[in-house]
């Protein structure tokens, strides 16, 4: 629990761009987990990706490269990564095939995708791919406008 709990400090100090302390408190959550689970267990991958995170957050894009080809992930998030280490490497026929690949996946789960989405309309954007920047930005609208219709409901709802 308290390995869970951590981690998830981690991922707030991550988005709020705090790398090393991140770092600090996902080694504290490798030293609980190594006790606690064999090697190869599925909190490990995730720590792995979170690290990736933080490296390529740091700049260090080649390291979060090698941290992610140690686990076979592919999650939105994972996919994510993975692109923008591919524009890191200027590679666009990559990470335009992994965003698609990211968007099935979400589209499939019913998963609301934002990052990936914006992402993914930029880059159709460079490519001169306009139709496709367009749909991807119209999910992104029709998202923002279920949320805040979400949000509205529901405080709508508590002033009842």
């Amino acid at each position: 629990m308290r390995a869970q709990i951590l981690q998830s400090v981690a991922l707030l100090e991550l988005a709020q761009g705090r790398h090393s302390e991140a770092r600090l408190i996902v080694e504290e959550v490798a030293r609980i987990e190594t006790r606690l689970f064999p090697k190869g267990h599925s909190r490990h991958a995730g720590r792995e990706k979170l690290l990736a995170w933080i490296e390529f957050g740091e700049g260090n894009w080649k390291q979060a490269e090698t941290r992610l080809s140690t686990i076979h992930c592919d999650e939105i998030d994972t996919l994510e990564l993975k692109t923008r280490i591919a524009l890191k490497r200027k590679d666009r026929s990559s990470a335009i095939a992994l965003l698609e690949l990211a968007l099935q996946i979400g589209r499939d789960q019913g998963i609301a995708m934002r990052g990936t989405l914006t992402l993914y309309a930029e880059l159709m954007r460079k490519q001169e791919r306009f139709a496709e920047a367009a749909r991807a930005e119209q999910q992104l609208i029709a998202l923002e406008t279920r949320s805040a219709l979400a949000a509205y409901r529901a405080g709508a709802a508590s002033n009842r």
